[in-house]
């Protein structure tokens, strides 16, 4: 993929045009398009559920890409994107939370506010977050020459409710649940792909948060856009990666279930430490002594998609987010 990461690169106040369609048949049908799905090849169309918005968000133009769902659950889309751009072509995603369209805020949101943040159950302190999960269990492509990352992008700003051109935002928290990368001919085998080789110049550690192991690496320079001065941009790629273990071009799982609240906890502490017990290092090699998530910081929006340069099916199948006293599922 591209040198560096384009994380949400929407632009802000683009009106949303979906309409409404009678929702899919409830009961326990495997996930699936039907006559009744809402369909979309608009760049920048969204569609409301609930607390959350599908967008089809085709900032770059990946070629022939039509996005379809039947609810937050339950979504999917085609392209055609089949040739190596060098870079990413758009992030078809399902969002709660702070948004960068301020037409699908503001229309949520109480009259000359924008409240949608926490009428959407974000904008929550991180000193008094007690719990976060995310489940995201989705089918991509891993025929050869394929390139796609499923992100769960998430952003963290010092207010509640965040005007919509707020971005980037003080700290993106980028969670790699799943990804297949391409090699690079002239490096070794367990850095052969363009992620591989990222995390191996960014001192990289590894560390177990919730159920799941994580390859991280912290402020690589290529991605500073992502976040504002005196944040932080962190990547982390679910275990197992080509890096660690020589697994392959896919990495992570397509059917995980994420402990954001214990990860906000870990970046929060003062001089944290790995698996190993060694302390953390940024990707210039200094010593991490101050928290990478700020004791001020508010958590304001997930994202759960894939970010596309080759690959031409992909489904979510189940997709749930429980927060604080919500339940699971």
């Amino acid at each position: 993929m591209r040198t560096t990461l384009l994380s949400l690169s929407l632009l802000a106040a683009m009106p949303s045009t979906s309409a409404d369609s009678p929702p899919p048949a409830s009961g326990t049908l495997p996930c699936a398009q039907t006559a009744h799905s809402w369909r979309t090849t608009d760049p920048w169309d969204s569609k409301q559920y609930g607390n959350y918005f599908l967008n089809n968000d085709n900032f770059n133009n990946t070629p022939g890409q039509k996005m379809w769902a039947n609810n937050e659950r339950c979504f999917g889309l085609s392209t055609s994107a089949t040739i190596e751009r060098g870079g990413v072509g758009s992030y078809p995603h399902v969002v709660r939370g702070w948004m960068q369209k301020e037409g699908d805020m503001r229309a949520l949101s109480t009259p000359g506010t924008l409240d949608w943040t926490i009428k959407s159950g974000l904008g929550i302190a991180v000193e008094k977050l007690t719990k976060a999960k995310i489940h995201w269990a989705f089918t991509a492509p891993t025929t050869p020459g394929s390139r796609w990352m499923a992100l769960i992008d998430v952003y963290f700003h010092k207010t509640a409710m965040p005007k919509s051109n707020e971005f980037p935002p003080v700290t993106d928290l980028m969670i790699n649940q799943s990804l297949m990368d391409q090699p690079i001919a002239s490096h070794s085998s367990n850095t052969a792909s363009y992620y591989a080789y990222t995390a191996s110049v960014s001192h990289p550690f590894t560390v177990t948060l919730g159920a799941s192991k994580y390859l991280v690496y912290i402020d690589n320079p290529g991605e500073a856009a992502h976040h504002q001065p005196g944040g932080h941009t962190i990547h982390l790629f679910q275990l197992p990666t080509t890096y660690t273990d020589d697994t392959g071009l896919v990495w992570g799982s397509n059917n995980a279930t994420t402990d954001l609240a214990v990860i906000v906890k870990y970046f929060m502490q003062t001089s944290p430490k790995d698996d190993a017990g060694r302390p953390l290092r940024n990707a210039a090699g200094a010593e991490v002594t101050s928290p990478l998530i700020a004791p001020d910081l508010m958590l304001n929006a997930i994202n759960a998609g894939w970010e596309i340069d080759v690959g031409t099916l992909f489904q979510t199948d189940q997709f749930w987010i429980a927060l604080q006293n919500e339940p699971d599922g």
